[in-house]
């Protein structure tokens, strides 16, 4: 059973805004510098790789928990099929086209230091309300680009 008062407890223990000054939005990814990249590297072993992704289709993780999510939505816009019906013929050339419409929370990413509120904040202090309709004023993910 979720524990909001334990949660509380627990972000207060550990909340270290202002650590790294009062305009910091990068939070504990101001600990990677060029030494830890490259330290990280030497602990290639073997070359494998592991996918960390999700199938970007209906049968995503959402399961209508949080707010509206839903998992992506594939719609087909031109198919082989079209193409050979001679739907396509008008330019001479024959295609297929596809769009995705999702909720960018619907599966694998990057979340920013701007996506979760603690009361009327987020990270370091700033004002939940600087993230709007135009997006994250603060906190975005933009501003961990170099780091990661």
């Amino acid at each position: 059973m979720f524990d909001m008062a334990h949660l509380r407890a627990t972000a207060e223990k550990c909340k270290n805004w202002g650590r790294w000054g009062p305009d910091d939005e990068m939070g504990t990814l101001n600990f990677i510098g060029p030494d830890q990249v490259k330290a990280a590297a030497g602990l290639v072993k073997k070359g494998k790789t592991i996918s960390l992704g999700l199938n970007f289709d209906r049968f995503g993780p959402q399961a209508g928990l949080w707010g509206n999510r839903f998992n992506p939505i594939h719609t087909m816009l031109a198919t082989g099929t079209d193409a050979v019906a001679g739907n396509q013929d008008a330019n001479g050339i024959r295609y297929a086209d596809d769009m995705v419409s999702l909720p960018l929370q619907c599966g694998t990413q990057w979340d920013a230091l701007g996506h979760i509120f603690y009361d009327d904040y987020m990270w370091n202090g700033y004002d939940a309300r600087l993230v709007d309709s135009d997006g994250a004023q603060k906190n975005g993910i933009e501003k961990v680009k170099h780091k990661m």
